[in-house]
């Protein structure tokens, strides 16, 4: 439903704006290189992400509320980056080890 929709969605923005959500956010990143989730494809998520909320929130997506939820996509998408690229280093160091 919508309301459980807003709910996720305001639990993703509190989390994704405090450091505990950092570590969740590395390791999703790693697990998301795994499966060739490339830099590339976070704006392609994030702008669906966002006309979903347009349509599905209709004239509560205010300007403010697409600003809070673009800033949030920035420091997830950033977070998960980090993380993928901290795995991507490790992969090659064990790869040149052996």
């Amino acid at each position: 439903s919508l309301l459980s929709l807003l709910h996720y969605l305001s639990l993703s923005l509190s989390l994704s704006l405090s450091p505990p959500a950092a570590p969740v956010l590395l390791t999703l990143g790693a697990k998301h290189a795994t499966f060739g989730v490339t830099e590339a494809h976070f704006p392609v998520v994030g702008g669906a992400f966002l006309r979903t909320l347009e349509q599905g929130l209709g004239d509560v997506f205010t300007p403010d509320v697409k600003a809070a939820y673009t800033a949030m996509w920035g420091v997830v998408t950033s977070t998960m980056l980090a993380g993928a690229a901290q795995f991507m280093a490790q992969q090659e160091a064990g790869a040149a080890s052996n």
